[in-house]
């Protein structure tokens, strides 16, 4: 373009040149124009992207830390969990060991209501053996100053009155008296005779306990109250005390069934084990029955004796009764044998 206005001024054709460089500044204000716009353009579009990179940056500097928040809360509730499950398993083995200790304090609390039981029962037991101890002693004084002093003064008043008898003399009505006064005398010692019996049982000392027994049941039984004695074995090489407590215990049985039973028949069954030593009494009535727990509760002296002296052989005593049908009466002991 600038060669052909140079040409035109060459040319003397100053109007064409100056129309070219009319058209030629005309044309580059054009294109200064669409540059400027181009580049206005440019730098709104440069500005626009750098928003958008900034956007983007901003966006993904969010979703760092958003990832970073959530992953933040995916670890705090993770903890949470774990310490949730350990506080429960905690809570658990504390509960556990709550309940067990639980369970091991009331396993101490029944051994120990237990051992208390155990002490009592062996303290009542010793007791009851130091009672009937110092009851077969007293037993034993009392019947031997009766045999001795009433029953020596009896004799005395007998042999006084035969002799007043003989050395006076005395008309029918007399004679008489005297005699009712001998007979008196008679029955007075024979009565003695049978307290002392009662008191001490010397017959199982002469004659053993076998034949104790047979007089016994013999002396209390009567039209109205029988009793059936079946002895399969009895036992022998035995020490006489436990004889004597053998004997008591049936004899403590029997007074029992006639003061209290109403019963007008009684089996007694004796048996002993050779091999073991034990003894098997089973003594049954056909009386009027009684509640076994209620007179257990009670602890009457004659069942607590009955107990004591079962206990002192080592032995185990069952009671079964039914109202109006009668009661039986179980007892395994082991007496001490006299080599033993």
């Amino acid at each position: 373009m600038k060669s052909l206005i140079d040409a035109y001024k060459a040319n003397g054709q100053y109007d064409k040149a100056f129309e070219t460089y009319d058209m030629l500044f005309t044309f580059m204000n054009e294109q200064k124009f669409k540059n400027q716009h181009l580049y206005a353009e440019e730098l709104s579009y440069n500005m626009k992207f750098d928003e958008k990179l900034a956007e983007i940056e901003n966006l993904k500097i969010s979703n760092e830390k958003a990832e970073l928040t959530k992953q933040r809360n995916s670890l705090f509730i993770a903890g949470l969990a774990v310490s949730l499950i350990l506080i429960l398993i905690v809570l658990f083995l504390v509960i556990r060991a709550q309940k067990h200790n639980k369970i091991l304090a009331k396993q101490e609390y029944d051994l120990l209501k237990a051992k208390l039981e155990e002490e009592e029962n062996n303290r009542m037991i010793d007791e009851m053996q130091l009672l009937k101890q110092v009851e077969d002693r007293e037993r034993n004084r009392i019947a031997t100053d009766l045999h001795d002093s009433i029953g020596g003064l009896l004799s005395s008043i007998k042999i006084s009155m035969y002799s007043y008898q003989e050395s006076t003399k005395l008309n029918p009505a007399q004679t008489e008296h005297t005699n009712r006064i001998l007979e008196y005398i008679d029955e007075t010692k024979q009565e003695l005779n049978r307290i002392v019996y009662n008191l001490t049982p010397l017959i199982v000392e002469k004659f053993g306990l076998l034949e104790a027994i047979k007089q016994y049941c013999k002396k209390i039984q009567n039209e109205q109250f029988q009793i059936r004695l079946q002895i399969i074995s009895v036992p022998t090489n035995i020490m006489v005390e436990d004889e004597i407590t053998l004997y008591r215990i049936i004899q403590e049985v029997l007074h029992n069934i006639v003061k209290h039973a109403k019963a007008q028949n009684v089996l007694v069954q004796i048996q002993t084990d050779k091999e073991s030593g034990m003894v098997i009494i089973s003594i049954e009535d056909d009386g009027q029955g009684m509640d076994v727990e209620e007179a257990k509760n009670k602890g009457g002296l004659g069942m607590r004796s009955l107990f004591s002296r079962v206990q002192n052989l080592n032995g185990s005593i069952k009671i079964e009764s039914q109202k109006n049908i009668g009661t039986s009466i179980y007892i395994h002991c082991f007496p001490n044998p006299i080599n033993g």
